[in-house]
């Protein structure tokens, strides 16, 4: 698509995934966005795949990107919290400090829904082992 590599060298790169996303190539688009570290293209291509009805792949792509706040946004406004914490445990050896905040967020959201299991789950993997052992005594 020689508009888009055109954007591409240019420089330009929103343009550039803008172009690709609209001719259906999502993989070159990641490429660019994914090299270039812009927020705008990371989420012309999460709304790309969230339109396509891949939500799981949107999440991905802005947890890969470290874009937090919006895949947690994501993760929430599609009621796929779980999937949210398992993309970033799935990703990460060891959770980036940036991403405990909304993990704990979620497993705040498990305690008011009084689930016990899934909250503990979720501090466990934010590293909140304190939270962890209330949450086994609500199990015992």
């Amino acid at each position: 698509m020689e508009a888009a590599d055109a954007y591409e060298q240019c420089g330009d790169v929103d343009s550039s995934v803008r172009n690709y996303l609209k001719a259906d190539r999502p993989d070159e688009a990641i490429r660019v966005g994914r090299d270039s570290g812009s927020s705008v293209a990371a989420n012309d291509i999460a709304r790309y795949f969230e339109q396509k009805g891949d939500l799981e792949t949107a999440m991905r792509f802005l947890v890969v990107s470290k874009f937090c706040d919006d895949a947690l946004f994501l993760a929430f406004k599609t009621s796929k919290q779980e999937a949210y914490v398992d993309i970033v445990a799935a990703e990460y050896e060891v959770i980036p400090e940036e991403f405990k905040p909304g993990i704990r967020r979620i497993a705040n959201y498990f305690d008011e829904l009084k689930d016990p299991f899934k909250a503990g789950r979720m501090y466990k993997i934010a590293g909140d082992s304190t939270k962890v052992i209330r949450k086994a005594m609500h199990w015992a």
